[in-house]
C-alpha cells in the first residue's frame, strides 16, 4: 500500500512538471518571435535608409566606360543584394528636345508618356505640348497631343511606353497669348483652330467675371506696327475672324467696363525680347526732382520719362537735349524715339521770376552804392 501511494505521487509530480514544461512553451515561443522579428524589421529600416537613387556621380562611375559601367554596376548589386537603376526589368526611355532636363532615363515598364516628360522636368517654356514624337525602332510612330489628355481626359494621347523608345519635344510653331476672364490663361499652342471660337474652346471657356457686352481685343504687331482690332462677342464674328501667330487676345471683364487702355504689351507670346545694349536704362538729368537711372520702355517717349523723374518749376521743357549712348548730342523734337541707353538732359530756364528779381536787387544795389559815393565825393 505504501508503495503504491508512493508511485502515485511520483506520477502527480512528474505530471506537474510536464505540465509546468508544456504551459512555458508558448511565453519563450513568443518571446523568440519578438525577438527574431525585431531583429528583422531593423535591419529592413536599414535597408531602406540606405537605399538611394543610382547615378553615374553617385557611385563613382563618371567619366567611364561603357564595359566599365556595365562591370561595376553588377559589382554593386552583388555587393549590395538589391536592384540598381540598371536592372533588366526597367525602361530605358530618351527624352529629347524642349525639355527642362533632356537625356535617357530608367523608367518602369508601366510608365506612360505624360509621366516620362515630367521625370524630365517637363516640357520647357517654348516647347510643343500639342505635337510630341513618339520614335521607335528609328521611325516616329505617331504624333500625340498631351493637351487632350490633361484637359479633355483622352487618355489614347498619353500612351504607355516600351523599351529604348525616343520623345522628341520639338519648338512649339503657333500660339497666341490669351488673357482675362478664361478659364485658361497664358499662351495656348494652335494646331488646325483658326477662329477666336476655337481659341474659346482651347481655354476652357468663359469664367465668371466675362463681360459679353463689350468686345474681345485682338493685339496684333504687323510690319512693326501695332494693330488693336475689336470683335463682338457673338457666336458669327468670333467664329469669322481669323487668328494669326503671335496674336494677344484679351477678353472684357466686368471690373473693368468703361475704363480705356493704351494696350502696349510689354512681351509677345513665346518670343524672346533682347536690346543690344551693356547698359537698358533711360537717364534723366537736369531740372528735375529725382534724377537717375530708369528702366527702358519701348512705349515710353521722352516727356513719359521726364514726368517719372519729376520736372521742377523753372524746368525748360522745350530746350531738352538728348546724349545718345555714342555722347552724341542731339536737340529734342517731338516725337523722338529714345534708345536704351540714352540720357535726358533737362536745362532751366534762362529768364524766370526768381532771376529777374535777383537782377534787379543786383542792379538797385549797385545804383545806390554808386550815387552814394558820388555824393560822398562831392561833399569832400
Amino acid at each position: 500500500m505504501k508503495q503504491y501511494k508512493q508511485r502515485n505521487m511520483q506520477r502527480t509530480s512528474i505530471f506537474l512538471i510536464v505540465a509546468m514544461l508544456v504551459s512555458m512553451m508558448p511565453i519563450q515561443l513568443s518571446a523568440q518571435l519578438v525577438q527574431n522579428g525585431a531583429g528583422y524589421g531593423q535591419a529592413l529600416g536599414e535597408r531602406r535608409s540606405q537605399a538611394r537613387p543610382l547615378n553615374m556621380e553617385s557611385a563613382g562611375m563618371a567619366g567611364s566606360s561603357d564595359n566599365q559601367l556595365d562591370d561595376q554596376a553588377q559589382g554593386m548589386m552583388r555587393s549590395t543584394g538589391r536592384r540598381s537603376a540598371f536592372d533588366h526589368n526597367s525602361y530605358q526611355i530618351h527624352i529629347l528636345g524642349q525639355v527642362r532636363m533632356p537625356g535617357t532615363y530608367r523608367l518602369p515598364p508601366s510608365t506612360r508618356m505624360a509621366e516620362a516628360i515630367e521625370m524630365a522636368g517637363g516640357i520647357g517654356p517654348r516647347g510643343s505640348m500639342r505635337k510630341i514624337e513618339l520614335k521607335r525602332n528609328n521611325r516616329t510612330v505617331r504624333t500625340y497631343d498631351l493637351n487632350a489628355f490633361l484637359y479633355e481626359g483622352h487618355l489614347d494621347q498619353n500612351p504607355f511606353l516600351l523599351d529604348n523608345d525616343e520623345i522628341f519635344i520639338p519648338f512649339a510653331q503657333k500660339v497666341v497669348s490669351v488673357q482675362g476672364p478664361v478659364n485658361k490663361n497664358g499662351v495656348i499652342e494652335l494646331t488646325n483652330e483658326a477662329s477666336l471660337s476655337d481659341v474659346v474652346k482651347l481655354a476652357n471657356g468663359y469664367s465668371v467675371g466675362i463681360l459679353k457686352t463689350d468686345p474681345v481685343t485682338v493685339i496684333r504687331y504687323v510690319n512693326g506696327k501695332k494693330v488693336v482690332s475689336t470683335v463682338e462677342m457673338n457666336p458669327e464674328d468670333m467664329g469669322q475672324f481669323e487668328v494669326h501667330d503671335g496674336d494677344v487676345i484679351v477678353f472684357p471683364h466686368q471690373l473693368t467696363k468703361g475704363r480705356k487702355f493704351d494696350y502696349n504689351i510689354a512681351k509677345l507670346p513665346n518670343d524672346t525680347l533682347f536690346y543690344p545694349s551693356y547698359n537698358d536704362n533711360i537717364f534723366v538729368m537736369g531740372a528735375v526732382s529725382q534724377p537717375g537711372a530708369y528702366p527702358f520702355n519701348p512705349f515710353y517717349d521722352v516727356r513719359n520719362y521726364v514726368n517719372m523723374a519729376g520736372p521742377v518749376r523753372y524746368a525748360s521743357l522745350k530746350h531738352m537735349k538728348i546724349l545718345d549712348a555714342n555722347n552724341k548730342e542731339v536737340k529734342y523734337k517731338e516725337g523722338y524715339i529714345l534708345s536704351p541707353g540714352d540720357t535726358v538732359i533737362v536745362p532751366y530756364k534762362s529768364w524766370t521770376t526768381d532771376n529777374v528779381l535777383k537782377w534787379y536787387n543786383t542792379l538797385s544795389s549797385t545804383v545806390f552804392t554808386g550815387f552814394a559815393l558820388q555824393q560822398l565825393i562831392k561833399q569832400q
